[in-house]
């Protein structure tokens, strides 16, 4: 399969097995680096037209947010205003 595998990779892959990519979602994932294959639609070990194409859904990386100064020893609804 090529969940796990970097995009460009995954592409390849299903090139040399005669299929296409039909899109691809870029989502956040807390774990997966960016540009790794999360899911693929139809899934793994579902049949598909030898002809045919998949979607790949892959990572953006983790959703990071820069934490802003000011909040160490701020009132704790000021703190939470301020996220």
């Amino acid at each position: 399969g090529v969940v796990g595998l970097d995009r460009g990779a995954a592409e390849q892959a299903l090139a040399a097995a005669g299929l296409g990519v039909s899109g691809v979602e870029e989502v956040f994932h807390p774990q997966a680096p960016v540009d790794e294959v999360i899911e693929v639609a139809p899934g793994e070990g579902e049949r598909i037209l030898k002809d045919g194409s998949v979607g790949l859904t892959v990572s953006k990386g983790p959703d990071l947010r820069v934490v802003p100064d000011g909040l160490v020893g701020a009132p704790f609804d000021d703190a939470v205003a301020a996220l």
